[in-house]
């Protein structure tokens, strides 16, 4: 898809892109077209997806019960070929890190998708132990160690559950 100017649909990308940790920052993860629709809705970063193999999400609470994963391997399979919400898609993300920042006070929630929360967890944790700048890992720091209301951040309607707020919940 091209517009009049020969741009192409920037969602869908044409290629891998290098990680990167500084000022700004390229990372790249795995996560679910359910997951890559909250997460691209931040215009401040720049987000684009490889759809190239099929692999599967599983959720959280199922990981613990082995039967339940096979039945849901199994069930999600058959739709390989027709993008399901749950397929996994190879995902750069771009932009600075404080709007990273900026992205966890709204991701980083007990309201938000487990999978992406947990995304925008890992993005953080792995720009810390990736980052050489020290103003930045400083900053990073002081929002990884849980949800947005241990950070500052004032919800209107407070979750006040340990799992909600340590983000530890698995569903």
């Amino acid at each position: 898809m091209e517009d009049g100017k020969n741009r192409s649909f920037s969602l869908i990308a044409k290629r891998a892109r290098q990680e990167q940790f500084g000022e700004v920052y390229s990372i790249n993860y795995k996560a679910t077209f359910a997951s890559l629709a909250q997460i691209q809705r931040h215009k401040t970063t720049d987000v684009s997806a490889l759809v190239d193999e099929f692999e599967i999400y599983t959720p959280e609470i199922l990981k613990e019960f082995p039967q339940l994963v096979r039945e849901w391997i199994t069930d999600m399979s058959l739709m390989e070929g027709k993008y399901p919400q749950g397929q996994l898609l190879h995902i750069n993300e771009r932009g600075s890190y404080e709007n990273l920042i900026l992205k966890a006070k709204e991701r980083l929630c007990s309201c938000t998708q487990l999978e992406t929360a947990n995304v925008v967890k890992e993005e953080i944790t792995r720009f810390i132990e990736n980052t050489d700048n020290a103003d930045v890992k400083k900053d990073l720091e002081a929002i990884s160690h849980g949800a947005r209301c241990t950070f500052g951040f004032k919800c209107d309607s407070p979750c006040a559950f340990k799992e909600g707020i340590d983000l530890t919940r698995i569903i």
